[in-house]
């Protein structure tokens, strides 16, 4: 029997802290989260985004105005004064540092060289979903996703693996 393996996208092919980190490190103030439990942070402004989740997948809202939601939820709740102005700004730079997302190169090399079928499995907007699946290279190289959006539903109802070398 042939191994078959199924990756979430989201904080296992990647770290999905990471542009959280990138732009809260050059838009905050020096200092201004040094109180702060980071981990803490960061998982309250998932959490933010958890609530309105389905705000976005019905397109009652954009995947940025989800961000500036985000941003300014955590910061009210944290006491952080910040302005759409702000927030806007933040959205921008996450996006940004999203485009420069990477995965380790263990796990490059553990796709590269299995002979297991692989699928991997993503939840959100469509179009956002793969642009992070092309910035990681996985469109081309070896894997082929499966999006729920496209699949209308929050999480994907069947699987897409890649085709045997």
């Amino acid at each position: 029997m042939k191994l078959k393996l199924c990756f979430d996208c989201d904080d296992t092919l990647y770290d999905l802290s990471w542009p959280f980190r990138m732009s809260a490190s050059h838009l905050f103030a020096d200092g201004q989260l040094d109180p702060i439990d980071m981990e803490r942070f960061y998982l309250d402004y998932r959490k933010a985004g958890d609530e309105i989740f389905d705000q976005i997948q019905t397109g009652k809202i954009s995947i940025d105005e989800s961000g500036r939601h985000r941003i300014k939820t955590v910061c009210s709740r944290y006491g952080i004064p910040v302005d759409d102005a702000f927030a806007d700004e933040f959205q921008k730079m996450y996006r940004d540092y999203q485009k420069n997302i990477a995965m380790d190169p263990q796990l490059v090399d553990f796709f590269q060289e299995t002979d297991a079928d692989l699928a991997i499995l993503t939840n959100g907007d469509h179009g956002h979903q793969y642009a992070k699946l092309s910035t990681l290279a996985c469109l081309t190289t070896f894997i082929r996703p499966t999006c729920s959006q496209a699949e209308r539903s929050a999480t994907p109802s069947r699987i897409q693996e890649r085709s045997p070398k």
